[in-house]
């Protein structure tokens, strides 16, 4: 597939838009109704989508699991944002089970490329990278920008340094008074992660807590 798509996408000289489709949930339904009801909601969505193409050429493929990739060569975003924005009505789907009622949701990002100078890995990992900073954030829609890598490269090395640290046992457990400020009281303790000046540095006390947290680096 991917061949084939850098065969396609190079064949025209024009710049285009990959838009990446992840079905939400899709593991739970499938554990729910079993794999076979799993298999009819994917093959309904990817009839849907090619039925319901951007544009007259554009090519709808799934790449594996839950995720459906569509490329659009058009250089018109609008083009990609309408599309989005007026086809609800395969994103939120439902689909019967017996007595159950079972909707099927999207999270969507597109990413724009010149054709002459893209490859599908490359294009694929943008997607991918806005995808992930998408369901963190609980969006339905993003596109890919420079600054969403940014922040995701910065949390990716972050999340290193941190791992890094509770291996070699570089976290210690700091204790924090809480008090009552009028009367200068103290009515308990909270305890975090201190040690790691690398990773404090990078974050600052506040943000490592935040990070931390973030990732799932306290143990209970």
């Amino acid at each position: 597939m991917t061949q084939h798509f850098d065969d396609d996408i190079k064949s025209s000289d024009t710049i285009g838009h990959f838009i990446l489709l992840d079905i939400k949930s899709l593991k739970m339904i499938n554990s729910l109704y079993g794999l076979s009801f799993g298999d009819d909601i994917i093959k309904s969505v990817a009839q849907k989508l090619k039925n319901n193409r951007p544009t007259s050429d554009s090519i709808v493929t799934r790449l594996g699991g839950n995720e459906f990739g569509i490329w659009v060569p058009t250089d018109h975003e609008d083009t990609i944002v309408n599309w989005i924005n007026t086809t609800k009505d395969f994103w939120r789907n439902a689909f019967y089970e017996k007595q159950f009622i079972v909707n099927v949701d999207f999270t969507v990002s597109y990413v724009a490329f010149h054709a002459s100078t893209a490859n599908f890995e490359d294009i694929y990992k943008k997607n991918t990278i806005a995808m992930q900073y998408a369901k963190t954030k609980d969006l339905e829609v993003l596109k890919y920008s420079k600054s969403i890598y940014n922040v995701f490269e910065h949390e990716s090395v972050l999340k290193i340094h941190a791992e890094t640290g509770l291996k070699n046992d570089e976290f210690y457990p700091v204790y924090q008074s809480k008090v009552v400020t009028s009367s200068g009281k103290v009515i308990g303790v909270e305890a975090w992660r201190g040690g790691l000046l690398t990773f404090l540095v990078l974050l600052g006390p506040v943000n490592s807590f935040q990070f931390s947290t973030k990732q799932s680096l306290f143990s209970n």
